[in-house]
Order: C-alpha cells, then structure tokens, then sequence
C-alpha cells in the first residue's frame, strides 16, 4: 500500500484547486493532472513552472471559476482587472464590491499579500443552496440578519499586515539531516545571519544562526544541522498585524514566514523591515520638509500682493496647500520678487508633480509611497532646489 501524502507535500496552488467549493470540478490548471499522478507515485508534489497569464477582465475571472471551481492570478492582477495599480483605501472598497456582486471570494484577502503575491479566487460558500432563489450564477444565500459580502466590504480591517511588506520569497534552506557544514558554507557565501531548517516537504523545523553553530562545534567532533539548530524560531504569518510584530523581530533580528502547513514561505529580517519602514516613512518626511520651506519662503509676501486665486487664503488665516504654490509661482510679479535662480517653467512643472504626488499619497494604501520612483525623485530634486534659495540658519 502507497503511503498517505502529507498535506505540507502539496503545492498551495494545488490544494486551493482542491480545496474548491464546487461539489465536482476538474483539476485542470497548472498541470494539476499530472502533478497529482506524481504525488501519488512519489509523496512529492513537482510543483508548476512557466507564467500564467491573467484574465482579461472581472466576466473572464467569473468565467473561469465557473469552470475550473478555482482562479489563480496575484494581487497585482486581480486589482488590475478594473483598472488600478495601487491598493488604495477606496480601490479596497470597490475591488470588495466587485468581487461580491459577483458572487467571488479571494483566499488570502489581496491587501494581505505582496502585488506580486498570489491570491485564490473562488466561489462564494454557500448554504442551503437547495433552497436559494434569485441568486446569480455564482452567488448564494445567507442567514438572516447575517451582512451580505458588499456590506462586509465596507467593514474590512485595513491593518498593514506583513505580507503587506516585500519580504524575501527565495529562502535558502538546509536540510535537517545535514552535516552542518551545509550549512556554513552558503552562510559565509552569502553573509547569511540564519538559514531555515526544514524537512523533505518544506515544513519549518529550526533555525541555524551562527551562536548555534558555534556552541555545536565546542563539543568537537562532526557537528550536525540538527545538533546545531533552534528548534523554536521566530515565525510568523502573512495575515499576521505588522506593527504587533515589530518588537519581536527587532529582538530577533529576524522572522521566517510560513504558511498554514508550517511551510517556509519567506523570511523578513530586521534590516528588511527597516528599509521598509524608510521606504514608507521617507516620502512623507520629504513633503513635509518641502512645504515648510515653501512656506518660509513666501510669508514675506503681503496680502496684496498674493494672486488673487489665493488671497483669501491668506485673509483667513489658512495656509496654502501645496497645489496653491503653483499660483504664487506662475504670477510674474511674485515670480520676479522670489528671485530665484531657476527656471520658472521648471519649478512649475516640478511643483505640479509633487502636488498631484502628494495627493495620492492623502489617500491611505497598503502598498509603498515609494514604488513611484519617479514621483519620489521628483519630490527629492524639488527640495534639493528649495534648499539653495531657503538657506538654513548656522546652528
């Protein structure tokens, strides 16, 4: 008799095919088929190698959970499907919509990965559906009283969760059964802090770090990974809150990402998060900086003199927003007092991007302010301007 598999042994992608809520549906995607044969003959799933490409809009996505019970595609994709790049509060909101109205539900939640992270859309569960009425072709019912899924939409947790960070996906792993100097060499290679130790399916079942190895090795002889290895490391999931991780992985200096199975997904250490944390936190400090040197700039100029677009503004003792610059600047008479030494129409141009920049950015969203490189530059280049002619006091 051939052994029973282990769930660790399957692929996600394959077990979310699996796991799909049609009462009878084919395996038919990402070789499924065969990789199923293998597992059976082997224990081993051999996973899917090559792209899938997307579907091309929200009735191709309908179309293929019909068929297939199941529809991989990333967060990226799925978003992209109406029209957006950037997971926005109000994009969230409208992505959710969707989704429900036709009657699909996405496993992990899309703000709860990378872009580029893979999400399983599926059909709505459904109860008693012998007894639903005037359901759509996916949809269901639902309990009395109970919220539909575009009312639980607007409800939604907007954590930053730490599949919201780009964490590294590529883990090297040792094998438990290794000799340690596995584990050494790639460590030296690679100046790796710690390795994952896991087993033949992928599960998570130590850490190797330097302190490990070095305390197996005072012993002498051939030191093992097992011998040399933590068997309770830092971990932590995808869905997981961000900020309730933080302390941890400063302690640490690392977290290994797994999934439901205990498999290695990832790792995130604390020189990751900390360029994550500047990523996020730097365009705003840069905007900031940016206005209050806008600001001191042009207090000097009085209230008749401001463009007439503005003035009032000023009368009531508001002060500008960044897109109200630009009407200061594009007037010739308070252009010729600033007395800059630069190019109106480029300061003008620069100012506008910054603005429309900055807009976005009021809006809250799971993904970087910085993945626009070119709007951060922007707004780097502006300040470097603003700095010349705004010269700080000697300290």
């Amino acid at each position: 008799m051939r052994p029973l598999v282990e769930r660790a042994a399957i692929r996600g992608d394959l077990r979310d095919s699996m796991g799909a809520f049609l009462t009878v549906s084919e395996l038919s995607r990402r070789d499924a088929a065969k990789r199923v044969e293998v597992l059976a003959e082997t224990g081993s799933d051999p996973g899917y190698v090559g792209a899938v490409e997307p579907p091309s809009g929200p009735e191709d996505l309908v179309g293929d959970v019909q068929s297939s019970g199941t529809r991989q595609l990333t967060a990226r994709d799925l978003i992209g499907l109406w029209g957006w790049q950037r997971r926005a509060a109000e994009v969230i909101e409208l992505v959710d919509q969707e989704l429900a109205s036709h009657g699909l539900r996405v496993d992990p939640h899309f703000t709860e990965v990378q872009l580029g992270g893979l999400v399983t859309v599926s059909a709505q569960e459904t109860a008693n559906t012998e007894e639903s009425s005037g359901a759509g072709p996916i949809g269901g019912s639902r309990a009395a009283g109970e919220k539909s899924d575009s009312e639980r939409a607007t409800d939604r947790d907007l954590t930053w969760r730490i599949g919201s960070l780009p964490f590294v996906r590529e883990v090297f792993t040792i094998q438990i059964g290794d000799p340690l100097s596995h584990a050494v060499t790639p460590m030296i290679e690679h100046d790796f802090s710690q390795l994952p130790v896991v087993d033949h399916n992928s599960v998570l079942r130590g850490v190797i770090t330097w302190e490990g190895i070095a305390r197996a090795q005072l012993g002498g002889g051939r030191a093992t990974v097992s011998q040399a290895m933590d068997p309770h490391p830092e971990t932590a999931r995808e869905q997981e809150e961000l900020f309730r991780r933080i302390d941890r992985i400063q302690k640490s200096g690392f977290t290994i990402i797994v999934d439901g199975e205990n498999s290695v997904i990832g790792i995130l250490t604390s020189t990751d998060l900390a360029g994550q944390l500047k990523a996020r936190i730097e365009p705003f400090t840069l905007l900031e900086e940016l206005e209050r040197r806008l600001r001191r700039l042009t207090r000097h100029f009085s209230t008749d003199e401001l463009p007439a677009k503005i003035r009032r503004a000023r009368e009531q003792g508001r002060q500008f927003t960044l897109g109200q610059y630009a009407f200061l600047l594009e007037d010739p008479h308070c252009w010729a007092k600033l007395d800059w030494p630069y190019d109106q129409q480029h300061m003008l141009s620069r100012l506008r991007i910054v603005t429309k920049y900055r807009n976005e950015l009021a809006h809250w969203a799971v993904d970087a302010p910085a993945e626009d490189a070119v709007a951060l530059a922007a707004t780097a280049r502006l300040l470097k301007l603003l700095k010349v002619v705004d010269l700080d006091p000697a300290v």
